[in-house]
């Protein structure tokens, strides 16, 4: 055994995902809490259009839900940048993450410099700049614990205050990552969530800043190789999934 070990010093670090479904009234909701030191994130961009739970089986992931707006033909409708390529710019200022490190903020962009601008942090560009993987999502939901003014990003009324399904991921101040699928009407479970009731909801989970990903339809949580939601309504094929792997220790 000793042997075994000093040859294939690889162990998978315990525990790196917690998974909790919150039932509130009239409310569903599926929470995971990452401890970004101990897993991999990774943005897969579909080349069209897939379910997340293919993705997450064919990739071996722990977890995958669905990512950033898309567009019918499955192109990113907001900021994609992954593995250092900048598949779909940023035209607006809207929310995004980026990673690694983790950082969220409202992003903008300089033509010209060919660099993103983040608007509350601006100290910060540097970082965005060097980030790896970046992925649009709208609006901002938190800032510094704050909730921001939706409107400032152009998103519709109606998007703001009907209560939908949603997806949104968030920073906690320990660096720890939030995922929040709302589970909506489709369901027969859950009424979903307005807007401003997702970023209480992040707030109260510690979230330090949140941003909203796509939702409606296309929210969709794969996890520990099952399908959590949508169920029993069939998965949409969305146009960029987020996973979850796990990392291996050396």
């Amino acid at each position: 055994m000793k042997l075994f070990v000093a040859l294939f010093p690889l162990i998978l670090l315990a525990n790196p995902i917690a998974y909790e479904h919150v039932k509130m009234e009239n409310l569903s909701i599926h929470v995971l809490e990452v401890n970004p030191n101990k897993v991999d994130f990774e943005l897969i961009n579909c080349d069209g259009l897939e379910k997340p739970s293919l993705i997450g089986e064919a990739e071996n992931a722990l977890a995958a839900f669905n990512g950033g707006f898309y567009l019918k033909d499955g192109k990113s409708f907001g900021v994609l940048k992954i593995k250092g390529n900048v598949i779909s710019p940023t035209d607006r200022q809207r929310g995004a993450i980026g990673f690694t490190p983790f950082i969220i903020d409202r992003l903008g962009s300089d033509a010209e410099a060919n660099s993103f601008l983040p608007l509350f942090h601006s100290e910060q560009k540097e970082i965005w700049n060097s980030c790896q993987n970046i992925l649009g999502g709208a609006p901002l939901l938190l800032v510094d614990f704050q909730i921001p003014n939706f409107e400032e990003e152009c998103v519709r009324k109606a998007f703001v205050e009907q209560r939908y399904s949603r997806t949104a991921i968030g920073l906690k101040e320990n660096g720890d990552i939030v995922i929040a699928i709302i589970e909506g009407p489709q369901s027969g479970k859950s009424l979903g969530m307005t807007l401003a009731e997702l970023a209480e909801f992040m707030l109260s989970r510690g979230c330090k800043d949140a941003i909203n990903l796509c939702g409606g339809e296309s929210s969709a949580l794969y996890y520990n190789k099952e399908v959590i939601y949508p169920l029993p309504i069939e998965e949409k094929r969305v146009g960029n999934v987020v996973i979850i792997k796990e990392r291996l220790c050396l």
